[in-house]
């Protein structure tokens, strides 16, 4: 059993943040490296490169967390770059009627490799997406939903091509890794481990305002992790509250969904930081991952929605290396940095929990017919 990986550049000239302001990016699809970042249409978009078919088509696709579903356009008067039904000797069971992102198109079972790994089972979408402006990429889901039980991480696991069923990604050196559980030198800045609902969803009881001044908001809405999403979205009540706590003191102005302050580069560390608070764990969120300066101008990459449920998009994934586990529906979270300072109010009940266990621990070996409460 193997595991893959790969940089998201090869050289590092072709380096760059990944805290780049969207009005600064220009559509580029020959960067050097089989992973990496361009612009489509005003959002950026992760791509990785699949070999399809024999003989064997690569295509970009984009990762995507909001489906489980393999995508990839076909071939069209528009462009030659799309799969061809009769060119591959490799396809299987090639069905008609079928829908994806309002396009509609058909099924069909093919050879898929990624690097080192690769399956002669693979279910795949082709669709006419020239409608569309990313057209010629097709689409990587990394949804979770149990139901689909043929996603591309489920038949390698399946087939015995990786030792566990999971992907990490690692927005800040731009590693995207099947089959591979280790988060390298991050190992050592182990945050939580958490379980999802389907889709890598989880449901909220509030949210934590934490800065200068304190604000607990209750919530009762579900939050789904987005890579793809480049903002925390999320219900326009709380999202008004904190963007006026982002906007005090300053001159903030809203363009289109985004929201801007002018500022100076240390004025971040004024910012507050948010939780996302569940039953049994809390999520944060800092200043640095949710704003992006340049040239006196605070871009907050927070967005206002018209719906109840949070999207923790990029500035989430800023923040954590993540780990995602298909079958167990686990999260393992590492941070870049170690967190400092601005702790949530849970995590001091959190640890006063433990201390009081340990107490409870101690107290049973001191009578191993049984334990009482120690109070006081």
């Amino acid at each position: 059993m193997t595991s893959a990986s790969f940089s998201l550049f090869k050289g590092e000239t072709d380096r760059k943040p990944i805290t780049l302001k969207l009005a600064n990016l220009r559509r580029n699809s020959k960067l050097q490296g089989r992973f990496y970042v361009t612009e489509v249409t005003d959002k950026e978009s992760l791509l990785v490169d699949f070999s399809v078919g024999n003989p064997q088509v690569q295509y970009s696709m984009q990762i995507s967390q909001s489906h489980s579903v393999f995508a990839i356009p076909l071939a069209n008067k528009a462009s030659n770059q799309g799969y061809n039904i009769s060119s591959s000797t490799s396809q299987k069971n090639l069905t008609s009627g079928y829908y994806f992102h309002n396009t509609s198109g058909f099924l069909t079972v093919e050879h898929v490799s990624f690097l080192n790994l690769s399956t002669n089972n693979q279910e795949i979408f082709l669709g006419d997406f020239s409608n569309q402006s990313n057209y010629v990429y097709g689409y990587f889901g990394l949804g979770n939903k149990l139901s689909i039980t043929n996603s591309f991480i489920r038949n390698l696991y399946i087939e015995g091509s990786i030792s566990e069923p999971i992907y990490s990604l690692n927005i800040k050196d731009m590693e995207f890794s099947l089959g591979n559980s280790s988060a390298g030198v991050y190992s050592r800045h182990k945050y939580l481990d958490f379980n999802t609902n389907d889709d890598w969803a989880f449901q909220t009881i509030g949210i934590e305002i934490f800065g200068d001044t304190y604000e607990f908001i209750q919530d009762n809405n579900v939050a789904c992790l987005r890579v793809e999403d480049y903002f925390i979205r999320g219900p326009n009540k709380i999202l008004e509250k904190i963007l006026s706590r982002i906007g005090d003191n300053q001159t903030c102005y809203n363009e289109n969904e985004n929201y801007f302050c002018r500022c100076n580069n240390d004025y971040t560390e004024k910012y507050p930081y948010i939780h996302f608070m569940a039953e049994e764990f809390a999520l944060f969120i800092s200043p640095s991952s949710y704003v992006i300066f340049d040239e006196g101008l605070c871009q907050i990459m927070i967005a206002k929605s018209n719906t109840d449920e949070w999207v923790l998009g990029r500035p989430f994934f800023n923040e954590f290396f993540a780990v995602f586990n298909i079958e167990e529906q686990k999260v393992s979270l590492y941070t870049f940095v170690l967190p400092v300072a601005k702790y949530s109010i849970f995590f001091f009940i959190g640890l006063g929990s433990t201390f009081g266990l340990v107490i409870l621990l101690y107290a049973k070996l001191k009578n191993q017919d049984d334990y009482r409460l120690i109070s006081g």
